[in-house]
Order: structure tokens, then sequence, then C-alpha cells
């Protein structure tokens, strides 16, 4: 894959998740509307409300019957180059997630929902020269947040052995974000050590 194409498949990457998360909000909140602003929320707040877990619960069965037949995630699987793969957060893996925040907030100050459940759908795209070509990438991305593709985004480099851009797409306050992460070919046996490592952190807290 050459660099123009690299840089050209970007947009088309971010365009088409957000898409397919407008699609999946349009679907599910219909049926599925809520006044929770998760914004305003604390991770604290939730972790014991039997309501909000069986709000959990249904947003994960609507992402797994949605990504059925979504065709927006269909392309990303059928990609000629790179490698996609997708999740969507299991029941155990949220719990840890909720219970390592609410633990944070007791030292650091609360901690909103839609900042610790922004991945309850999430993916990762694995493309050759991403660190090669990253400040073009961030300037594309950053026009696509311009024009209301992308919610924010950010390279997550801490020297840990993990660089990767994170993106995150969100419609507004009550729906949950969801992530796609854009990783380089030469890091991906490090992100994912370092990804590990740190789920392996998570889950101690409990």
């Amino acid at each position: 894959m050459d660099e123009d194409a690299i840089l050209k498949y970007i947009p088309t990457i971010i365009k088409t998740f957000s898409t397919m998360c407008l699609n999946f909000n349009q679907r599910y909140y219909t049926d599925n509307s809520s006044d929770l602003n998760l914004k305003k929320t604390y991770v604290s707040q939730c972790e014991f409300d039997s309501e909000f877990n069986q709000t959990i619960v249904k947003y994960l069965n609507g992402i797994s019957d949605f990504m059925l037949d979504s065709d927006e995630l269909f392309a990303f699987q059928t990609v000629q180059y790179g490698k996609f793969r997708s999740r969507t957060k299991t029941l155990e893996s949220v719990y840890a997630k909720i219970h390592h925040y609410a633990q944070r907030e007791i030292f650091d100050g609360g901690a909103a929902i839609n900042k610790c459940l922004n991945d309850l759908f999430g993916s990762r795209i694995i493309l050759p020269s991403i660190r090669e070509h990253l400040e073009q990438i961030l300037n594309i991305l950053y026009e696509l947040r311009k024009d209301g593709c992308i919610w924010r985004y950010y390279v997550r480099d801490k020297g840990d052995g993990y660089f990767a851009i994170h993106c995150y797409f969100r419609e507004d306050n009550f729906k949950f974000p969801w992530e796609l992460q854009i990783w380089d070919c030469d890091d991906e046996n490090s992100n994912m050590e370092s990804h590990e490592a740190h789920e392996d952190q998570k889950r101690d807290t409990i």
C-alpha cells in the first residue's frame, strides 16, 4: 500500500465508521431513548445501579444484533489491505472498567461515564507507515473533526510500548461513544503486549 493510498484511505475509514455509528444510533435509540446525560453522570453513581446495568446489557445485545447485517462492518472486514478487528465489550470487561474508574474517583475526582465507557463497541485497523505519515494523518483527522465526522482523537504514546491513534465517535451526550484505533503494522506486537498488561491491571482492582 503506497503513501498516497494510505492518506486517501484514512478519510474513508473515518467516514465509514461514523456512518456505522450513526446508523446504529438511529436504529437502537428509536426504541431505547434515554435521558441519562453520560457527560454529567459519574461512574461511581452507576457502579451498583441495577437499572444502569440493565441498560448496558440491552445496549451490548443491540450492538451484536446490529452488526449481523451492517454493510459498513462488512466493508471493513473484507478490506483488501491492512487488518481490521472489531469487538463488542464483554460484560466482565465492562464491570471491571467501571470498578477501576470508580476506584480512581476516590483519589482523582469524578470520572464521567462517557469517558469510561467510550468503547462498548471498539475496533482497530492496522496499516503500514502510520508513524511515518503521522503529521499528515492528524491534519486529516483535524479536518474531519471540524466536519463533524469524528468527536475527538488523540495519539497515545506514553513510552510503555504502546502507540496508536485513538478516535472516538459520539452523536450527543445521551448516546454511548464508539472507539476506533489506528495502529501501525510495526507496533502490532508491542501494542498487544501493552494492551494485555493494561487489562490485567484493571482486573486486579476487582
